[in-house]
């Protein structure tokens, strides 16, 4: 009935061998498809008889219909085998939902997800202090395509009057090497090519009088406003500030430590004979009683070098012209001119014989500090235009900086000297939060979390003859804060108002125990479920006294730095809001990948830690932590077995896993937790592309073959710390993309460093983020 392929690679084989290795994601059970099933049922059974002369025909044959239904039917049924198959293992579960009922039989709970959190700053308009009531809503101000998100006070807070001081930051200048200087208020008594005097307040108690000055020629005067609005006059000179400007070798002091200076008389050397015997004396061209001890002299040298000096000793003389010794009284005194001048004795000498001499010196104005143009430490100094207000009894407070385009950090603040002082010193900064001046410092800072409350919802009646009644919550997803390494429900339920506790589980719990547990389905509702008076009590019969209280909204999308600011409702006083710094901590619910790899792993721990998976496990239920991995090691020191677990790629990764293993671990065994070693990575390809593809799709596919988090060969999921990526696997990820024919080239590099071998260990601790990929498609050429 059936006849011979006319080519070898057309064969039907039926039933199709079926062979599952390991480490495969997907399981094989289907013996054949509707045309193998088709093929096979056409083919007649060894030794029949009935149907051996039948032909079957494609017009009008019922009987070939009947096979071909049966043929239909057989496909359906080994399709959806498979499917089964598939979901019963938690490797290649696939259907929504699967992976979470079968975590479910191993009494794991998958985390769902995270509510941010942050801090916001107050400002108020009122003179009095005033108490912000907890539960007090703020909404985002959604960007294009995003829906608006709800965060409420954590708890009363007490503000103080405004809530926002100006702030200037106060650092060193380091005049050395610059080319400008700035002074107070606006200055209109500065030339161009003006020569000045810059020197240190304290060079005349210094040791070394050859330091700490500098002698400075102006070449422009501009008055600008500085970041409060106030006048403030710029001097720019020819050259640079040398480094002879410091007093010694230290860190640099402020510019108003310095004094710049010019000079109100000059003299000229006595221009008759030799009366110059030395380089630590002078004689000046005429009587100059003003240069007195302690004067300060710029002794200008016949080389033009300058030389800063104090006079020790003033003295008179009197030069005879026309005698044959000018400096003994002439017996005949009508006969010559008498010339008196002034003879100054100073120190340190001068390097050179003296041609010019200038003191008596002015102010010109008053140095202050520049400005620096942006803020990136972990600590700054600020001053303030009031004192900061303290609570009773501290001595420093929370604060956010906030600069110039909205942007900010958080930090303490910590007043100098008394609590009175307007100059406070700011740690605990992000140091990677670079901040434009001007600042301001807000100091009303409101502890939020995301969640709208729903309050006094109730969720049905209770019935005592029932066991294991169960309500579903009308809005979803239920809101859980991070807390510790683990989190904390928002739900609290009364029943005859009376509050009832939520538990992790049924088990071990008395008959009459008022417990609760919860659980998320595939949707994120959540289903609260009661006792069935042997594990738990049942709920009492009553007509709707099952009430629930609770907040709803959560996930890792959170608000922008400076939207979150909507006042939901109005407060006497409060006059607005502000997010500087982004809320942060929220956390979608564990993806099926993150299941598959947690569930098994928690039935082998047990909550403790004794290998080294373990401790990567109890690390990877930590919110916070997205890779984990630990090694066995030696401390030479204390002559013990070491673990070093290493978490990343978050901040809180650190505290967050120390938290998760510290109730867990062995006392005896000590664990150093370290934060992983991100090494970036730049990959350059030349792929060879289908005609038939469209570019756009292909390259797309590429970059989610390597880049996707979830997914991708670099990917967040994917990329273990410690392991070694190898080309074989960037070709593999490649060449499934659809539209890949081949891969040409492939440059590994790591800090611009191309690496030629096939294979790249980011070493102890590390992983390999892909940062830039360099992705060129040439396309193949068709044939007709």
């Amino acid at each position: 009935m059936s006849q011979e392929p006319i080519c070898p690679c057309e064969e039907l084989i039926h039933p199709r061998p079926i062979s599952n290795p390991p480490g495969r994601d997907t399981l094989l059970y289907r013996v054949g498809d509707f045309a193998t099933f088709r093929e096979a049922l056409l083919q007649a059974r060894p030794g029949e008889q009935e149907l051996a002369g039948w032909r079957p025909s494609t017009r009008g044959d019922l009987a070939l219909q009947l096979l071909e239904w049966w043929a239909y039917l057989a496909d359906i049924l080994t399709f959806y085998n498979e499917r089964i198959a598939q979901d019963a293992y938690l490797r290649t579960a696939a259907s929504p939902g699967t992976v979470e009922r079968l975590v479910r039989v191993l009494g794991y709970r998958p985390r769902p997800g995270l509510g941010a959190t942050g801090v916001l700053a107050a400002l108020i308009n009122s003179r009095l202090p005033l108490t912000l009531p907890q539960g007090l809503a703020i909404q985002s101000k959604p960007g294009p395509g995003k829906k608006p998100e709800i965060f409420e006070l954590d708890e009363d807070t007490r503000l103080e009057p405004s809530g926002s001081l100006a702030a200037e930051v106060v650092a060193p200048t380091n005049l050395a090497g610059r080319t400008d200087v700035l002074l107070r208020g606006s200055l209109t008594t500065v030339r161009e090519g003006e020569q000045l005097l810059l020197v240190s307040k304290d060079w005349a108690k210094a040791s070394d009088k050859g330091r700490g000055y500098a002698v400075v020629t102006v070449q422009a005067v501009s008055r600008e406003k500085d970041s409060r609005g106030r006048s403030v006059t710029r001097i720019t000179f020819d050259d640079d500030i040398p480094g002879t400007i410091r007093p010694s070798n230290s860190e640099p002091a402020p510019a108003t430590n310095y004094r710049l200076l010019r000079a109100s008389q000059t003299a000229q050397r006595f221009p008759y004979g030799s009366v110059n015997p030395g380089n630590s004396t002078v004689h000046l061209e005429s009587i100059f009683r003003s240069a007195r001890s302690g004067e300060q002299l710029l002794l200008k040298s016949t080389s033009g070098a300058f030389t800063l000096s104090l006079v020790t000793n003033y003295a008179e003389q009197v030069w005879y012209a026309n005698d044959a010794n000018p400096t003994i009284p002439p017996t005949e005194p009508a006969a010559v001119i008498p010339i008196p001048h002034t003879v100054l004795t100073f120190s340190p000498a001068a390097a050179a014989a003296t041609v010019q001499v200038d003191f008596g010196w002015q102010e010109v104005g008053e140095l202050i500090d520049i400005p620096p143009a942006s803020v990136l430490a972990s600590g700054v100094t600020l001053a303030l235009d009031a004192p900061l207000p303290l609570p009773q009894g501290a001595t420093s407070r929370l604060v956010l900086l906030e600069d110039s385009k909205g942007q900010g950090t958080q930090g303490r603040a910590t007043p100098f000297g008394s609590t009175t002082a307007n100059q406070v010193h700011v740690s605990e900064l992000d140091s990677q939060t670079e901040l434009i001046p001007p600042l301001r410092l807000l100091h009303n800072l409101l502890p939020v979390s995301r969640g709208a409350t729903v309050a006094r919802e109730v969720l049905g009646s209770g019935d005592s003859s029932r066991a294991n009644q169960s309500f579903v919550l009308q809005k979803s997803p239920l809101t859980y804060l991070r807390e510790g390494a683990g989190y904390r429900s928002t739900l609290r339920i009364w029943v005859d108002s009376i509050e009832w506790k939520e538990v992790p589980s049924f088990y071990g719990q008395a008959p009459d125990a008022h417990i609760f547990v919860t659980r998320e389905d595939e949707e994120q509702k959540t289903q609260v479920l009661f006792g069935d008076g042997v594990q738990g009590a049942r709920l009492p019969t009553g007509l709707g006294n099952v009430v629930a209280s609770y907040r709803h909204g959560s996930g890792a999308s959170a608000p922008e730095a400076g939207t979150l600011s909507v006042l939901l409702q109005s407060h006497p006083g409060l006059q607005s809001v502000r997010n500087p710094v982004p809320v942060t901590g929220g956390a979608d619910p564990d993806p099926a990948a993150k299941l598959r790899q947690l569930a098994p792993r928690s039935v082998l721990t047990f909550g403790r830690a004794i290998s080294a998976g373990d401790y990567e496990a109890l690390a990877l239920e930590s919110p916070s932590v997205n890779r984990a991995r630990a090694y066995w090691t030696f401390d030479t020191e204390q002559q013990r077995p070491l673990i070093k677990l290493y978490v990343g790629d978050t901040p809180e990764a650190k505290t967050s896993a120390e938290l998760a293993i510290r109730s867990a671990s062995d006392p005896q065994r000590r664990v150093e937790v370290l934060p992983a070693q991100e090494k970036p990575v730049q990959l350059k390809l030349e792929v060879l592309k289908d005609p038939r593809f469209l570019a756009e799709e292909v390259e797309k596919g590429i970059r989610r073959a390597l880049m996707d988090p979830e997914t991708g060969l670099f990917g967040v999921k994917t990329a273990r710390i410690g392991t070694t990526v190898y080309n074989s696997q960037i070709y593999e990820a490649c060449l499934r993309v659809p539209g890949t024919l081949a891969v040409h080239l492939l440059l590994f590099m790591h800090w611009d460093v191309i690496e030629t071998w096939p294979n790249h260990s980011p070493g102890e601790g590390g992983f390999y983020v892909l940062e830039d990929l360099k992705l060129t498609l040439k396309e193949a050429a068709t044939h007709a």
